[in-house]
């Protein structure tokens, strides 16, 4: 039987201005297909911190619950789980 893994979200936390991501904050925005960011301000610790967020094309007027996947370092690694998520879906699994 074809099982389909997907991934409602994917929600990233990254925390602007931490040390090492100057060079990430020089290069320019890229937008992942299917994706929407908000910004979140932490009045408790004085930072903020963008939320990555990516439904699969199926979530859209559908009544399906979906297991969800927090990555962490989105600046880095949201674009490449996105794309691995996709691809699991699109996989047959055991």
């Amino acid at each position: 039987m074809r099982k389909e893994i997907r991934i409602v979200s994917l929600m990233v936390l990254t925390a602007v201005g931490v040390g090492g991501v100057e060079s990430a904050q020089n290069a320019p925005p890229v937008t992942v297909a299917r994706s929407v960011q908000h910004r979140l301000e932490s009045a408790a610790i004085g930072d903020a911190f963008i939320v990555q967020i990516r439904l699969p094309e199926s979530y859209v007027g559908s009544e399906n619950l979906y297991p969800v996947l927090y990555v962490l370092d989105s600046d880095k690694c949201f674009g490449l789980a996105a794309d691995t998520a996709d691809w699991l879906a699109r996989s047959p699994t055991a």
